[in-house]
C-alpha cells in the first residue's frame, strides 16, 4: 500500500514537472517573437524596406534624403489598412517639429509612391474604404527632401530630423499597430 502511494506521488510529481516545462516553453516562444520587424497579428503580415541616407552626409536644399525608396510588402490574407505619418524639423524663428501635410507652409517635399489621402495628421493608403485586399508591394515614399524654394538659410547651422511612422491594422474595427518608424537625424 505504501508502495502504491509512493508510485502515485511520483507520477503526480512527474506530471506537474512536465506541465511546468510546457507552460514555460510557451511563454518563452511568445516572448522571443515580440521584437521582430515583421508583424504577424492574426492574419496580417507586412514587411517594410527602405532607408534614409547616412546621417553624416551634408544636407542641402533639394538633396534626396532617401538611400532606398520606402515600401512595404503585404502578404496578409485578410483586408488590411495602412497609414503613415511624417514629422520633420521646421526651422523658422523657432525650431519646431512639424507634421507634413503638403501645405504651403511645409518646407519638406514628399513624393508618395502610391495614392495617399490626408486625414488629420496621417496619410492613408487609398483603396476602397482604405481596405487593402491585394497582396504584394506597395510603394510608400519615392522622394523626400527639403524644398529649395521654401527652406531658407536658417537651416544651414541647424540639425534636422525626419520621422516616418508606418502603421497597419485589420480593415475593420481593430486598433492601429506600429509596423516601424524610420528616423533620420542629420
Amino acid at each position: 500500500m505504501k508502495k502504491n502511494r509512493l508510485i502515485q506521488s511520483l507520477l503526480l510529481l512527474i506530471f506537474a514537472f512536465l506541465l511546468t516545462i510546457t507552460a514555460t516553453y510557451a511563454w518563452i516562444s511568445l516572448y522571443e517573437s515580440a521584437g521582430s520587424v515583421q508583424i504577424n497579428t492574426g492574419q496580417i503580415s507586412y514587411t517594410y524596406h527602405g532607408s534614409f541616407i547616412d546621417e553624416s552626409e551634408i544636407i542641402f536644399p533639394d538633396k534626396e534624403l532617401l538611400n532606398e525608396d520606402i515600401f512595404v510588402n503585404n502578404q496578409s490574407n485578410i483586408d488590411t489598412s495602412l497609414r503613415l505619418k511624417i514629422d520633420y524639423t521646421l526651422v523658422e524663428e523657432v525650431i519646431s517639429l512639424k507634421t507634413y501635410k503638403n501645405e504651403a507652409s511645409d518646407d519638406l517635399f514628399v513624393e508618395f509612391g502610391s495614392s495617399f489621402v490626408l486625414d488629420g495628421d496621417y496619410w492613408y493608403y487609398i483603396a476602397s474604404d482604405h481596405a487593402i485586399s491585394n497582396t504584394g508591394v506597395i510603394a510608400l515614399i519615392n522622394f523626400i527632401y527639403y524644398d529649395g524654394f521654401k527652406a531658407s538659410n536658417e537651416y544651414a547651422t541647424n540639425q534636422v530630423s525626419l520621422y516616418v511612422l508606418i502603421q497597419v491594422k485589420q480593415a475593420d474595427h481593430v486598433e492601429w499597430t506600429d509596423l516601424t518608424s524610420i528616423d533620420f537625424n542629420g
